[in-house]
């Protein structure tokens, strides 16, 4: 089931990773090595605060908060994930 995990992350037009563990590393340096495929990295502290208020919030703001949380996050490719 790994094995297919990895497959199917390696090869899909973008890669959402839920952890910093090893396979999330691998992937994200094989999809940049090979073509630069997005891989967003999810900023969970500042996306926690997020989610807690998104009820009271138009999708317009929630839209535009969570992009600009985002920023570094999104596998850019000349060193814009520092952040």
């Amino acid at each position: 089931m790994a094995a297919l995990d990895f497959i199917v992350c390696d090869e899909s037009d973008v890669f959402v990773t839920n952890n910093n563990g090893n396979m999330a590393r691998i992937l994200a340096g094989r999809r940049r090595y090979f073509g630069h495929k997005p891989t967003i990295r999810p900023n969970a502290k500042k996306l926690y605060r997020l989610f807690l208020n998104q009820t009271t919030m138009s999708w317009e703001a929630f839209a535009s908060k969570m992009r600009t949380y985002q920023r570094g996050f999104m596998g850019e490719p000349k060193g814009g994930e520092a952040g």
